[in-house]
Order: structure tokens, then sequence, then C-alpha cells
């Protein structure tokens, strides 16, 4: 016997002897092997491209099992629409929620950590319905991160060791997740044997086939049953209508009632027999119409054999006036109108039993039933869906559909009542004090994974920054991104992505100091060009649940200050051009109110000088970066209540962190200044080796928090370090030394020339400062920019500027740290 062992086709095998390996097998896979969600997913994207693209890819299989050809083609269709990345993330989003072993604190004020965990193994035992269903079954035990262990109907079984075999050489870190067995049910022993090794076993089928897996295991293996299903249709008189009729037989024939949704009665609203005959006679015509639209699929000769003595049995009836039978002259459709309520199962092939029911006994007619019922296609007037529907999911009703819909799904539907992942995990937590404090999640605790791109993934500039996966979908939140670098450019995101970054903000906050429960915090971010930041802010506060005003940067400086006094509020948020200005201007009640002790800030930094004025003269304990990331990304990094100003950990859940050289793109040596180069590992944005335009150096020290990630310091942007002749010159040097030496805090703008071949910088301050001594002071505590005076190989000027001289960013207003004109004709 042929047999799919840890992903791979081992033929003529002994079934004994494979049993005795498995066990040890799972033991040791289950101990050792962890699989990224992302992998995953990846792999089973390519599996449905795949068989998309290639023509020939899973035909035979396909074609013996008895498909036509048509089919064939619809159904490695339809595998794709299921299999494709997008499907299953909203698929997993909708159903469990986060991904299978992601750890995360379940609420900022309780130090508790929660995730979905994995059955482990997960048995498969499938009918023979469905070409693709033992394979699909076991894509969502491998979503959820067990291993799977498959038992399929024996005509099914060449289409599974197919799809499993493709989708192991496509990854082949999924090969311990997979095993094939196609055991007779009749080898009890074995599968026994098999079934042991389960911690829970999906069974499709019958109610003897569930109850036969049940006689063959522990009570303690979870069964998690998909039984057979009989489903309806419930038509009122309003609801009668030609095309909610004809749609019904779409229903009818587009499988000849093969699926569980598939209607075999209709129950209608009365209780009079003309009236029922009268729907009945409508069925028909409009049967007439849809049915040859649909080839009539094979039939075996037991299923003719039923439909043969079930419509003598019911001509007899009819002659005793008991019932009313329908038949296509060809034979290729029949409707029996039964004068009683009871659910009665169709010999299915295009056979519909037509009943009435009126809606006062819909609960008490089809309850006893309610194990066994699934879909109801309701037509019926407005006035009366609130109550029907009522009445019908009591009945035990798990799906209400629209006539003509009745075998299509959607992505993340529920399955009998019940989200079909949520039976392969379970819910587990984690306490403990040795976690470092406000922790959010286990990734803190983890190091840098591994590369999330391949070998020879070019850096992707931010002038090349494009989105070619949004075309004017719907769904997406657009981003502007720019400020200080030049021309914006817009980013999209799907609502969910944008989901999880507020989140990871909200979390960011929190470990940077914020406390939701005491905390009043006004969101004083840009709401015009750079709104990205202030709705960033404003959901991620909402996330914690903290007292929130969404102010935004006004002009008006005195209506801030009055809200401020106003509500107490004593957290601010926002830039520090901004919060600079607000200090400065309204320095005086800021002051007197006295009551402004956490400040966070985003989007540029806070020089030393500043920081030491804002906690000296206004008595702020806390001023903490609350989150490092950008509208492209999302959340980059977070800061602990060790890190000090511009230092940041990783955000390890989805980002992948490299540092360049400044003048080649290899690696940055350990704590040299270098290039932010980001990978984003969230499914959908497909960003790799992203130069944002920031400079950073790695902290190789371990920080006293405890966190294992990355941690690295921001040093401004890649253009706040340039060449200045033949020596590179970092501007916050110059700030930094300009405060230190002359106390100036104040506005400051290098603007870089080149004339007659010599280079020229020229430093330009406010009216506040004398320049008369700076060049010196600048040449005698900055050796790189003495050298190139001295060498008269560069020239350099200082002069006092109004504000509105200042060169500004096109987009967000923000004074620009450094203009370089030595390449562009920069007005």
């Amino acid at each position: 016997m042929d047999f799919i062992i840890r992903g791979k086709l081992e033929k003529n095998c002994n079934t004994a002897d494979v049993l005795s390996k498995v066990d040890n097998y799972l033991l040791e896979d289950l101990d050792k092997c962890h699989v990224k969600y992302s992998t995953i997913i990846n792999a089973l994207d390519k599996l449905g491209s795949m068989l998309v693209t290639d023509s020939k890819l899973l035909m035979p299989e396909l074609l013996e099992y008895g498909l036509s050809e048509e089919q064939a083609i619809l159904t490695k269709k339809e595998a794709y629409s299921i299999l494709n990345k997008e499907s299953i993330n909203r698929k997993v989003s909708r159903e469990i929620g986060d991904k299978f072993g992601i750890t995360k604190r379940i609420s900022p004020n309780e130090n508790i950590f929660e995730r979905w965990q994995p059955l482990g193994v997960l048995g498969h035992v499938t009918s023979s319905n469905d070409a693709l269903l033992p394979f699909f079954s076991s894509v969502e035990g491998l979503i959820t991160g067990n291993i799977n262990i498959i038992k399929p109907a024996n005509n099914a079984e060449k289409i599974v060791m197919k799809l499993v075999e493709l989708i192991c050489e496509i990854e082949h870190e999924l090969s311990p997740y997979y095993y094939v067995l196609p055991l007779s049910s009749k080898e009890k022993e074995s599968l026994r044997t098999v079934f042991s090794f389960c911690d829970g076993i999906a069974v499709w089928g019958s109610d003897k086939a569930i109850d036969g897996v049940k006689s063959m295991v522990s009570s303690n293996t979870k069964i998690i049953q998909w039984g057979h299903r009989i489903s309806i249709a419930y038509f009122t008189k309003d609801g009668v209508t030609k095309k909610a009729l004809e749609d019904l037989c779409v229903d009818i024939c587009i499988n000849d009632q093969q699926a569980c949704s598939s209607p075999q009665i209709v129950y209608f609203d009365t209780n009079d027999r003309q009236e029922l005959i009268s729907y009945a006679e409508k069925l028909y015509n409009a049967l007439e119409i849809v049915s040859p639209q649909y080839i009539i699929g094979d039939i075996s000769e037991l299923s003719t054999a039923e439909i043969t003595s079930v419509t003598l049995l019911e001509k007899m009836s009819e002659i005793m006036g008991d019932k009313k039978v329908f038949i296509s002259p060809n034979n290729d459709f029949r409707i029996f109108v039964d004068y009683d309520n009871n659910l009665t199962a169709s010999p299915l092939y295009r056979t519909v039993i037509v009943k009435p029911l009126v809606r006062e006994d819909i609960v008490k007619t089809l309850r006893p039933y309610r194990t066994y019922m699934q879909s109801v296609a309701l037509s019926c007037d407005l006035k009366d869906i609130v109550t029907l529907t009522d009445k019908l999911l009591k009945a035990g009703i798990t799906r209400i559909k629209n006539p003509g819909s009745m075998l299509d799904g959607y992505i993340g539907e529920p399955h009998d009542g019940v989200y079909a992942l949520s039976q392969y995990v379970k819910r587990v937590s984690i306490e403990s004090s040795v976690l470092p404090k406000a922790m959010m999640s286990f990734s803190e605790i983890t190091t840098q994974d591994s590369k999330p791109y391949c070998e020879g993934t070019p850096i992707l500039h931010k002038k090349d920054f494009s989105h070619p996966d949004y075309q004017g979908q719907p769904g997406y939140i657009l981003l502007k991104s720019g400020g200080s670098s030049g021309k914006p450019i817009y980013a999209p995101h799907k609502y969910e992505d944008a989901e999880t970054t507020y989140i990871t903000g909200g979390n960011a906050m929190f470990v940077a100091g914020l406390d939701p429960m005491k905390d009043i915090c006004m969101n004083l971010f840009y709401s015009g060009y750079l709104y990205g930041g202030f709705i960033s802010i404003y959901e991620s506060l909402k996330y914690l649940g903290v007292t929130q005003l969404p102010m935004t940067a006004i002009d008006d400086l005195d209506s801030v200050v009055d809200e401020i006094i106003n509500n107490n509020v004593n957290v601010l948020v926002g830039m520090p051009t901004y919060l600079m200005r607000l200090f400065d201007e309204q320095g005086e009640r800021l002051i007197e109110y006295n009551n402004i002790n956490k400040i966070f800030y985003a989007g540029e930094h806070f020089y030393p000088q500043q920081v030491e004025l804002l906690k000296e003269k206004f008595g702020i304990k806390l001023i903490k970066s609350l989150v490092y990331g950008c509208n492209e990304l999302g959340t980059i990094g977070y800061s602990c209540e060790f890190c000090n100003n511009n230092e940041h950990h990783l955000n390890c859940d989805s980002k992948y962190l490299e540092i360049i050289k400044m003048d080649c793109d290899e690696p940055a040596e350990n704590g040299e200044v270098g290039r932010v180069i980001i990978s984003s590992s969230d499914e959908s944005l497909n960003i790799y080796r992203y130069e944002i335009g920031d400079l950073a150096r790695l902290i190789t020290e371990p920080c006293k928090c405890g966190r294992l990630t990355p941690r690295f310091e921001l040093l401004g942007r890649y253009g706040d370090i340039f060449r200045y002749a033949t020596n590179y010159i970092n501007a916050k040097k110059i700030k930094d030394i300009l405060y230190k030496e002359s106390g100036y805090n104040g506005e400051l703008q290098i603007i870089l020339d080149c004339i007659d071949g010599i280079p020229k910088m020229t430093i330009c301050v406010n009216n506040s400062l004398d320049i008369t001594d700076i060049i010196s002071i600048l040449r005698e505590n900055y050796y790189e920019i003495d050298e190139v005076i001295k060498s008269k190989i560069g020239n350099m000027f200082v002069k006092n500027c109004n504000k509105e001289d200042f060169i500004l960013s096109e987009h967000g207003g923000k004074i620009r740290l450094v203009v370089d004109r030595r390449n562009i004709n920069e007005k």
C-alpha cells in the first residue's frame, strides 16, 4: 500500500511497519518543528496559483475521480479562491482573530497572556462526495498549526496524495505536517492505532461514519463532527416570484442536490392543499426552464433504483389522494407534493419534495430535526423577514440564504453553526512574574527572526516606492507620506492591516509608560498633510481605552491650552516641533497649570537640550518616543522604560531590521551609524528591504528591561549626515554644539551649495543668537569642519534669519534641517 509519511510518498509499504514509526515521528516533530504562519500561506497561495496556471496539473486525478473536464477546470479555479493568501488571511481573521502561536497580553490592565495553541495532531476522516474535501480539511488543520493525518475516502486518495506531495515540494518545511494513510474502514485495528495518535479528529460523513470513529477512540479525543445535513427552502405567498422560483431551481440543479446546502424540501406557508399544488405547479414550470441549462451528472445504479422505487410509491399514494406527483417528460426532474409537514429526505438528483408549513408551526415542526438541518433559502416580503428568520434560527437552521445562492459561501463563513478553525485550536493562558514590565507580546522576548525575503532582493528606495496591489480597490485607507522627505507618496493599507498597526501603536505607548486607567491624553498630531499620524494615534489611544481629546495641531494655541486646563489633561502626544512651539508661546499658562507630566512624541526627534528644558522648567517627568514607524510600514519600533531618547526596540511581530553602511549596501559594523532598511512580514504589504531615509546604530548592550529584541538608536534622517568636501558631517552634532557652547536651541537649517567647484555650507539660525563667534566655536568642537576650512577645500557661513525665511518641507510644514542644493536647481 502507498502512504505519505512526513510529506513524502512511500510505495508498497507494510501498514504495521509504517504505523510503528509514525508515533515516534509525531513526538519528534511536535517537539522540534515550528512552522511560521507566513510560510504556510505563501506555500498554499503558490499551490493555488499552480493549479490555475498549469492546465494539466491534477487533471488526470480529477477525471479519474469522475469529474468532466469542465467540472475539473472549475474545481481547480475554486481551489485557488480558497487557497490564495488573501482568502486565508481573511478566514483566520474572522474565525479566530489571531494567528496560532502568537502570545499576547489580554489587557493592558491584566498581566496575563493568552494564545491560540494547535490541538497538536489532527486526524481527518473524509467522505467521498467532494474531490478536494480531504485536502481542504487538512488546510484548515495546517493554518492552525496542526500536524495532519488524512484518511481519505477510497475514490479521493489519489487527489489528496498528489496535492500533499505538491505542497511539500513547494515548501519542505511543511513535510512534517502531513501524513496520508488511505486505510480501509474495515482495517479497524490499524485505524485504532492511527486515531490514538490524534488529539482531535475531523469526521466528514454520515452518522454511521461518525459513530464508527467514536467507537475506536478514547473519550478524551476531541471529535469534530461535520455530518451530513439537510437543507430546505421556505416560501411565503409574497415570496413567490418568477425570479425566486428560477433561482431556487438553480440551487436544485447546479450539482444535482449533492451538497449538504442543496434544497431537498420546499416548504410553502399555507395549510390549503390547492394553494400548495398551485405553488408546486409554478415550481415545476421554473424547473422546466432551468433544468435543461445544467448537465445531469452520472447517477449510480443504487441511486437510480432508489429514485424509481420512491417515485412508484409516491404515485401509489397519489392514486389514494394523499399526494401529488409531477414528473418531467424525460424524467430529468420530479416534484412530490406531500400534505404533511414532517422533514423528509429526498432521493436527490433533482427530486424535490413540496410540503405545507404555516409560520406558526415552524419551530415545533422543525426543531426535532435540529441536529440535521443546515441551510434554508428564504423567500418572503420585507415585513416578514425578522419574524421568519427568528423562527427558523430557533428551529435549528444555521444558515439563511437567498434562493439561488444556497451553494455559495464566503471566506470565514461559519460551518454548521461554528467557526471551523476554532475547533482545531485551544485557548491557553500564561502568567509569570519573570516577564518584563509592561510586556505586551512574547515577540518582545525573542530575537530577530530569519530574513523574510529571498537572497538578492534589492533595496527599495523611497522614490521607487509603489503599491502594485492597490488599484482603486475598496477596503483601503490611503495614508500620505512625505513630510521632510519632499514629494509625497501614498501608502494604501487594508483596514485590517491598519488595525494591526493601531494595536501595535497602543501597545508601544503602554510599554513607554502610558497609564490607561489614570491618564488623560491630548492628541496634537497634524491632521492635514500628515493625517496618517493623527489617525494612528487616535486609534491607538482608543485601543488602550484611555481618555483622549483629538485636538490636532491647530494654530490657535490659546484654545489648545484652554482645552488642556478645562479637561485636566496630563499627557500630550504630538510632534516635537509643535510641542516646543506650544511650550514656548504658552509657557506661563502651562507653568501655572503644572499638570502636564508626560509627553509622547513621534515624527521627529527631541534633542537633549529640549528634553532638559521641558523637565526643568515645566516639570515634565516622562518624555518618550511613543512609537517609531512610517505610513508605508506601520509600527517599526517602541521604547521601554530604560530606552534613552531616540532609542527603540524593534517590533519583531512583523518587522525585520538591517542597518547598512552610509556609502555602500554592505551591513554596518556593530555600533556603526548606517542607513535603516526595514522589511515587513505583514502578509498583505509585501514590502522588503525598504530604505525609509533614517539613520541609526545598533545597540549591542542588553537592555535592562529584559527584552531580547534588537535595540537601535535613531540618529536623524539620511540627509542629516552629509559630505562636506572630503568629510562626513552630522547636522545633529552641529545643533548639539550650538546648545552646549552657546545655549542655543532655536531653529536651525543647513544649506549646502557648491560655488565655482568649492563646497559651501550656510548655517541659518534665528535672530536670538549672536553669530559673531559661531564659526570659531564649531571649528573648535568639530574636527571634521575645522579640517575642511583649514585645508581651504570648503567655505562656511552663518546668518540670522526671520522665521518665515526658513525653508519648509513641501508637505507638513516642518523646517528642513538640511537643504542640499549641490545637485539640484532648488529655489
